[in-house]
């Protein structure tokens, strides 16, 4: 019963890390999980039948399990973005912190107060899927929109101004102003 939201995961997790690739978009490849779940939860909320109707809870809940793992894709992101080695340590580390934290947290959203059919927990996970997609949409907004400013301040340079700048400035990474964030 369990194999096929993981037969789902994998090959979502190898179709969205390669198309993610191909078309060099992680935010909108990002997306497909917090979306697919947010659909699920909605379902799952608002079914009359969930967790009675067993054949129906169990349709949900392997379309909820086998959503996009877009993990992959979150963790090359944050390193591509990261061009220095002290700043991939540092955001290496706080992905890490961050998911550890979601572990703990997610913990506490199926209680015993809310049993048996977890109104409140589900309504959480809504929210969280709706955050999330908020999120992820407004990272790429704000790297387009920095890597826009760079690119007009770039192109303003002269060819003269862009190799003293390489040659002489102290900033670093994804600082430069030659530098573009992966969107």
């Amino acid at each position: 019963m369990t194999i096929p939201p993981s037969v789902i995961r994998i090959v979502f997790l190898l179709l969205s890390t390669w198309l993610s690739e191909k078309f060099n978009q992680r935010a909108l490849f990002a997306l497909c999980e917090p979306i697919w779940t947010f659909g699920g939860l909605l379902a799952l909320r608002f079914y009359s039948g969930a967790l009675t109707d067993i054949w129906g809870t169990y349709v949900i809940l392997i379309l909820i399990i086998g959503s996009p793992y877009v993990h992959a894709i979150l963790v090359s992101w944050a390193s591509r973005n990261s061009n220095t080695v002290a700043q991939r340590t540092i955001s290496a580390a706080m992905y890490n912190m961050c998911v550890q934290a979601g572990n703990v947290i997610a913990s506490n959203i199926y209680r015993k107060d809310d049993a048996p059919q977890y109104y409140r927990g589900n309504t959480q996970l809504v929210a969280i899927s709706a955050a999330s997609i908020v999120l992820v949409l407004l990272v790429k907004v704000y790297y387009v929109a920095v890597n826009r400013h760079r690119d007009n301040k770039w192109n303003a340079m002269s060819k003269e101004e862009k190799a003293e700048y390489k040659a002489t400035t102290k900033d670093i990474g994804s600082r430069r102003l030659d530098f573009r964030f992966a969107h």
